[in-house]
């Protein structure tokens, strides 16, 4: 019979919830559904409200591009 020590006890079960196949606790308890207002959201809410972020993201890099752009065509004259 293997007898285990607490610490590897313990790194079992780290790795265990690294890999999520026995994880020490319930994570969706850190999860939010819930938006700025505080009402709660679903998923598809969540998801396109990302996509609007990433939309706003992508539109002031390409500003901050053409910006950068215009700059070198009028040091280019």
């Amino acid at each position: 019979m293997v007898i285990m020590t607490r610490r590897t006890r313990n790194i079992f079960k780290g790795i265990g919830s690294v890999l999520d196949i026995y994880p020490n606790t319930d994570y969706s308890e850190y999860l939010s559904n819930i938006d700025i207002n505080g009402s709660l959201q679903t998923d598809a809410e969540n998801l396109h409200g990302y996509w609007v972020a990433v939309g706003g993201y992508i539109r002031h890099a390409m500003s901050i591009a053409d910006v950068e752009d215009d700059k070198k065509v009028e040091e280019d004259k």
